[in-house]
């Protein structure tokens, strides 16, 4: 490749190798011209042929794939190492289990190049593997990382982010903002989430645009075991326990205890809630059982919160905007959050 590319894609991965190649061969069907992307596969120290399948992709596909290894495990050790390994101005993300349409990227540079905004993200739908349980409430959807939202959307604020499986930034967010915090994000012994969340936290306190790219599609496969009671109520422990992290970092006390009330106010309401939404849907006996297993979410995922709250103030540094200037102004604080 002659010239450094306008974008380029990272893809963070473990002990996937039986399921990478097909994965990036998917990716790599863009409809954006091949000389102005690049994919970058980041092998997070797996311990089976996942690097070695990276390393095939590289060969087959020389200057459009780079492979590249970090041994600190987590998801945002990774990801940082697939920034440092880029050189393009806007960098996206997908996942090694997502399959962006063919308009993807080319819909997601131009979203970050038509206007003034650092971030973009588009839908993502899922693949599911299996039929869902009766009890799989849409309640339980945005937790398999699937989202899409209200039609018309154009700018994205808190805490309606695009998810980290279709989404891109220019590569000023880095230089201004850092990097992703390892403090959060999926390791192993530690399932947190919420690392994109704090990203785009820094940069709409910083005043800047996150915008929504309808067109840029991305399916998201879900494996059965993630539509089991035991897989969702472990979910909802990790999301309270991340949240807690990031109330902390952008808010402080006074947010760790906003989010706090927000969790009391959700559990409070919950079983009410479902057997108004869904009682013509479901038979009484279905609308009780989804009714007490999201019950349970609700108080893991406060729990969660609370367990983490006092790690959090101890050991994690609370983030510091930059200055506000002129044309990067500051809002000051973290913002309401959205429902």
């Amino acid at each position: 490749m002659s010239e450094s590319p306008v974008a380029e894609v990272v893809v963070c991965t473990r002990n996937r190798a039986r399921l990478l190649a097909g994965a990036c061969e998917a990716i790599l069907q863009q409809d954006y011209p091949a000389a102005l992307w690049r994919l970058v596969i980041v092998d997070n120290a797996s311990t089976d042929d996942t690097f070695a399948v990276a390393q095939e992709l590289e060969r087959r596909y020389e200057g459009r794939v780079r492979a590249v290894r970090e041994p600190e495990i987590g998801h945002c050790a990774a990801r940082n190492a697939g920034i440092r390994a880029t050189t393009a101005p806007i960098i996206a993300f997908t996942d090694d289990d997502a399959l962006p349409d063919p308009a993807w990227l080319r819909t997601l540079v131009a979203s970050l190049t038509d206007g003034n905004a650092l971030a973009a993200g588009g839908p993502v739908v899922p693949v599911i593997t299996g039929e869902p349980p009766k009890w799989f409430l849409p309640d339980f959807v945005p937790y398999l990382a699937i989202w899409e939202p209200p039609r018309g959307t154009t700018e994205l604020h808190y805490n309606e982010y695009p998810r980290g499986v279709n989404l891109a930034f220019r590569r000023e967010v880095f230089e201004r903002f850092g990097l992703f915090n390892t403090n959060l994000g999926l390791k192993e012994g530690r399932p947190l989430y919420c690392d994109e969340t704090e990203m785009c936290l820094r940069i709409e306190r910083a005043g800047e645009r996150i915008v929504y790219a309808p067109h840029s599609l991305v399916r998201h496969c879900v494996e059965a075991e993630r539509l089991t009671v035991d897989w969702i109520t472990r979910r909802f422990d990790a999301q309270g326990r991340s949240e807690a992290i990031v109330q902390w970092i952008h808010g402080g006390l006074r947010g760790v205890l906003s989010g706090l009330r927000l969790h009391l106010g959700n559990y409070a309401a919950v079983h009410w809630t479902v057997v108004a939404k869904y009682h013509g849907e479901l038979t009484i006996a279905e609308v009780k059982e989804a009714a007490a297993i999201l019950t349970r979410c609700r108080r893991l995922a406060i729990r969660g919160y609370l367990r983490q709250i006092r790690p959090a103030m101890a050991n994690v540094p609370r983030y510091r905007p930059q200055a506000p200037t002129p044309s990067h102004p500051s809002s000051g604080g973290i913002p309401a959050r959205r429902n």
